[in-house]
């Protein structure tokens, strides 16, 4: 009589599992990849992948906000927001520098409301004047155009707002994405 221990069987469904030796890159592979899409929730959960950012500086008597876009693709629309806030109510004018540099990313660009003057300020930033509502307390400018095709991969900028004798200045950063 045959032992069940001792029975040779061939026609097993087991046969065409591979042993787990055989399979050590295909799991190792299986690992990375997951490692690389864990690490992609990860960072997409802390904002790494964000298309706009904001920036807030004030000095207690006037509050400056600045939307931008942390990555822009050539050609692609992009808006750079400045909102004013005064304890006091804000002068006609309100005076908005910006880095040639950062203004060089634009193409077809465009100030809204429409600037009443622009010149060369300091350290090679353009100065823009423009009107504020009267008595308004509260006012927000819109710089828009299109990102401009060149091969710097981020453009850095600075903006800086003088309203009666309080300046307040902010750096901005953009990245180009191909």
């Amino acid at each position: 009589m045959v032992n069940i221990f001792q029975a040779e069987v061939n026609d097993s469904t087991l046969d065409d599992v591979v042993p787990e030796s055989a399979n050590r890159w295909r799991r190792l592979l299986s690992l990375i990849t997951l490692a690389v899409v864990a690490a992609l929730v990860i960072a997409a959960g802390f904002g790494i992948f964000e298309q706009e950012r904001s920036a807030s500086v004030g000095n207690g008597q006037l509050q400056m906000d600045i939307d931008f876009p942390s990555t822009v693709r050539a050609g692609n629309e992009m808006d750079l927001a400045i909102s004013i806030t005064s304890a006091q109510p804000l002068p006609e004018t309100v005076e908005i520098s910006i880095s040639q540099e950062y203004l060089d990313f634009f193409e077809d660009f465009a100030v809204l409301p429409e600037a009443q003057s622009q010149s060369s300020g300091r350290q090679g930033a353009v100065a823009f004047e423009l009107s504020a509502q009267p008595g308004a307390r509260h006012a927000v400018f819109h710089f828009k155009g299109r990102a401009a095709d060149d091969w710097a991969p981020r453009t850095d900028g600075q903006v800086a707002v003088e309203v009666g004798g309080s300046t307040l200045s902010a750096d901005i950063r953009t990245w180009r994405m191909p």
